[in-house]
C-alpha cells in the first residue's frame, strides 16, 4: 500500500509540472449604456436607492452659521474655523498629547462654508481629499523656520502670533511667549503636509510622529456637529495672530 502511494505521488509529480491548457472558445456578454433591458431595473433600483441615501446624508444640515466663512482675507474666517476644528480633534484623538499648533495648507481648501444651514456635502466642497490627521513633535528651531514660508503662502494656522515687516517675520510667538529653539511642542495637521507636501520640508523628520485614521474632512464635520448638538451658532471670525507692520 506504501509502495503504491509512493508511485502515484511520484506520477502526479511528474505529469503535474507539464500540464498546458489550451483555450478552447470565448464568450464575451455585454449590455450597451442605452438598452432597455428588462434586466436592468434591479440594478437600476438598487444605484437609486443607494443614491437617495447618498443624497440624504450629504443634505444633512449639521451646523448653522451667522455669516459665510471664506477665505477672502487673510487669516481668514475659513483657515481659523478649520484650525479649530483639528486642535478639537487633536484632543480627542491624540490622548495624553497637547497639540499647541494647528496647520492647514490653503489650497487644500477648495470651498468657502455659506451663511446659514451647513450640511455634511458642503463639508465635502471644502475638503474633497482624503488627507489623515496627523500629530508631529518638532523642534523649536524647525516651528521658527517653517513660519515664513507658511506666511508666505498664506497657510492657515492656530496657536501663533506672527509680527511682519516688509513681508519677512520679525517676531514669532507661541501663545504669547517666545518660541524656544531648544523646546519641542505638538503640532497636528494633515498627511499631506506632515510628508513634506508644499515644500513643507521642516516637518520632514520630526522628533515624533503619530497617524490616525481620521479624515480632516471628518474633524471639520465633527466640529461643526458639536455647535449642532449645543444649538450654538457659529460665528465667524479673525484675530490678531498675524500682524503686518511698515
Amino acid at each position: 500500500m506504501k509502495i503504491r502511494l509512493i508511485y502515484m505521488f511520484l506520477l502526479l509529480l511528474l505529469f503535474g509540472c507539464h500540464v498546458h491548457y489550451n483555450k478552447q472558445s470565448e464568450n464575451f456578454t455585454h449590455f450597451p449604456f442605452n438598452t432597455t433591458a428588462e434586466s436592468h431595473k434591479a440594478g437600476d433600483s438598487v444605484v437609486e436607492l443607494y443614491r437617495k441615501q447618498l443624497m440624504g446624508e450629504m443634505n444633512r444640515v449639521i451646523a448653522n452659521s451667522t455669516t459665510a466663512l471664506t477665505k477672502e482675507k487673510y487669516p481668514g474666517t475659513l483657515g481659523n474655523f478649520v484650525c479649530d476644528a483639528l486642535m478639537q480633534q487633536a484632543r480627542k484623538t491624540f490622548t495624553n498629547k497637547t497639540a499647541v499648533v494647528a496647520l492647514v495648507n490653503n489650497g487644500g481648501l477648495r470651498a468657502g462654508l455659506p451663511a446659514g444651514e451647513i450640511t455634511v456635502g458642503n463639508v465635502f466642497e471644502v475638503m474633497p481629499f482624503d488627507n489623515k490627521l496627523v500629530l508631529l513633535k518638532i523642534s523649536g528651531k524647525k516651528l521658527i523656520s517653517g513660519i515664513q514660508n507658511m506666511v508666505r503662502k498664506k497657510h492657515a494656522y492656530s496657536g501663533l502670533e506672527v509680527v511682519l515687516k516688509n513681508d519677512s517675520v520679525v517676531q514669532c510667538y507661541l501663545r504669547e511667549k517666545d518660541i524656544d529653539p531648544e523646546g519641542s511642542y505638538y503640532l497636528v495637521t494633515s498627511d499631506y503636509l506632515a510628508n513634506g507636501g508644499d515644500s513643507f520640508t521642516f516637518l520632514n523628520n520630526p522628533l515624533e510622529r503619530f497617524d490616525s485614521e481620521v479624515l480632516v474632512r471628518d474633524a471639520i464635520i465633527n466640529h461643526c456637529e458639536q455647535f449642532g448638538k449645543n444649538k450654538q451658532l457659529i460665528i465667524p471670525y479673525t484675530d490678531e495672530r498675524l500682524i503686518i507692520t511698515k
